[in-house]
């Protein structure tokens, strides 16, 4: 499936299991679906099996945000006992949406105890208390730790009993984005699958001990304690001075400590000029991104930042970023570090959501099914491969998840088609009845006629196409009704609000003010922005890029844009 129709059907309110191969967009997908749902006015929560996925999205565990913590089963009482919990209620009650990144990882077990801690918060007997609900992950990659010698059955999340109850939709993604060395992705799929064949195995034999050509490479083994001592050895093996970078935070303490916990950035970050480093997060403006690679070749001398050199040749100064827990508009706790890791040596599992140009893997001490994938499909190309141990046994995938994956993509081959079938207004009206029946941003009564007409109308007089968008926002409508009904963007919408803000004074826009939060920090930003001159336009008004920038990327353009409205 597409990453196009995977969206469609998102939006089209049906429960769903969103996978496919390391690499395929999946997490790009999600995205775009919870910038669509905080269009529409949608509560939704975002969450992930742990920690670190957790931070990759923006959200916070579910074993936190359910209340099960790192319980392994549930009692009658534990239940009454979690009834009494405000906190619970305000995480759960408001919900309309629940997202669950890294599923692979989630034992079936944990699964319905949430459905059943959701289903006793919101007094709903359906499946998660009649929530939408989208688990997201690949169950070829890491699985869940198996506890108290759990059956295999039992143990990941397809065979929970909530699962089932959901009727789930299946979009399985099939066109790979990371990889653009067909034989590379051709040995990956094989691995994935537990199926390498003589020729593959002949291929990563080839790489072990073999040097990359890549400038710089990432070691990766299984376990903290190889990690830890490498990196260690290696900063002490430089002889210049430490600079230290110490982690600034701010939030509710419990929000707080749960960000610092689960993030990749470190509280107390030790470098030297000569240490290898890798980034840890995504700013393609700048010139990175999650898992590029680099060394440190000198620290600014006005405000002591570091310069890292990467493989192009490139030198990028590297500056705090922001990590932030949210829920909808508000800000619950944020971390702000460099952000950068010593990188001579990574554990497998923090490599999860990296792409990597090159890295030497030691795959001796492997635990696990898919610990293998998980790590080469981590790299582009074969020629950025080092094996420093290579166990054929160790390629092989969980038969169950084996089983399990045809049945995956069988759905969804079946699903595409019907959603091919559909025409661009029958997709639209899908859309907006999921959002209209739920009460969000389209009336109860909101006209599919009006819609349809606008879709059909083709080409629109600009003589009074201000005076129309003005007309609807005196009768009160969303700025998802107006977009639909006008049938134009979100972009020429928040230009007319503009302008009726000057000239129709009369018209109230209070309807679409953002929260107080959200402006508060953009107001901050501004402040910041505004001391250099380079962030202005000729005409003397702000650039909308810079506030992006400073912002994270947490805060779309549109919303930027709605925002300065009121400011």
């Amino acid at each position: 499936m597409d990453q196009k129709t995977a969206l469609n059907v998102l939006k089209s309110g049906k429960n769903v299991f969103l996978t496919g191969q390391a690499g395929s967009g999946k997490t790009f997908v999600l995205n775009q679906y919870i910038q669509h749902l905080r269009a529409c006015g949608v509560k939704v929560a975002i969450t992930a099996s742990t920690g670190i996925a957790a931070t990759h999205i923006g959200g916070t565990t579910i074993h936190s945000r359910s209340g099960i913590g790192i319980k392994e089963f549930l009692t009658d009482y534990d239940i009454e006992m979690m009834l009494q919990k405000e906190y619970l209620y305000k995480n759960i009650e408001p919900v309309s949406v629940l997202i669950i990144d890294e599923i692979s990882m989630l034992s079936a077990q944990s699964l319905d105890m949430i459905d059943r801690v959701i289903q006793a918060i919101k007094n709903n007997n359906l499946a998660f208390g009649g929530l939408q609900v989208i688990f997201c992950g690949d169950f070829f990659q890491l699985p869940p730790v198996s506890k108290n010698g759990s059956s295999d059955t039992k143990r990941f999340a397809f065979a929970a009993k909530a699962r089932k109850d959901l009727e789930l939709s299946f979009c399985y993604l099939d066109t790979q984005h990371r990889q653009k060395d067909q034989d590379f992705s051709q040995i990956l799929n094989q691995l994935r699958t537990g199926t390498p064949s003589e020729e593959t195995i002949k291929k990563l034999q080839s790489r072990v001990n073999k040097a990359s050509t890549k400038k710089s490479s990432v070691k990766l083994y299984t376990h903290n304690v190889d990690v830890d001592r490498i990196n260690f050895d290696e900063l002490m093996a430089l002889e210049d001075e430490e600079t230290i970078f110490d982690m600034q935070g701010s939030g509710e303490k419990k929000f707080l400590d749960s960000l610092k916990k689960s993030a990749i950035a470190q509280e107390t970050l030790r470098l030297k000029i000569g240490a290898k480093v890798i980034f840890i997060k995504n700013n393609p403006v700048k010139g990175y991104r999650n898992g590029t690679t680099g060394i440190v070749v000198w620290f600014d001398k006005l405000d002591g930042f570091p310069r890292v050199q990467i493989n192009d040749e490139t030198t990028i100064k590297v500056e705090p970023e922001m990590r932030m827990i949210e829920d909808d508009e508000e800000i619950l706790a944020s971390i702000k570090q460099v952000p950068l890791k010593l990188a001579r040596a990574i554990t497998i599992h923090k490599s999860q959501g990296m792409t990597l140009d090159s890295a030497e893997i030691d795959l001796s001490k492997s635990f696990e099914s898919g610990q293998s994938y998980v790590a080469l499909s981590r790299i582009k190309s074969l020629d950025g491969l080092t094996l420093l141990w290579l166990n054929p046994a160790w390629l092989s995938a969980h038969p169950l998840v084996v089983r399990a994956d045809n049945y995956f993509q069988q759905q969804s081959q079946v699903l595409q088609q019907f959603f091919s079938d559909l025409s661009d207004q029958e997709m639209l009206w899908r859309h907006e009845d999921f959002v209209s029946k739920n009460g969000w941003k389209f009336a109860p009564n909101a006209s599919k006629t009006s819609t349809k007409k606008s879709i059909k109308s083709g080409k629109k007089s600009k003589a009074n196409t201000l005076f129309q968008t003005a007309e609807l926002v005196s009768q009160w409508k969303t700025l998802s009704e107006i977009i639909t009904i006008r049938g134009i963007a979100q972009t020429t919408i928040l230009d007319h609000l503009s302008k009726i803000k000057i000239l129709y004074p009369h018209i109230s826009l209070k309807k679409f003010k953002p929260a107080s939060s959200q402006l508060t920090l953009i107001k901050k930003v501004i402040k910041s922005a505004e001391k250099n001159s380079k962030n202005f336009n000729e005409f003397g008004h702000l650039k909308l890029k810079p506030l992006y920038d400073l912002l994270g990327w947490k805060i779309s353009y549109e919303e930027i844009k709605l925002a300065l409205l009121f400011l």
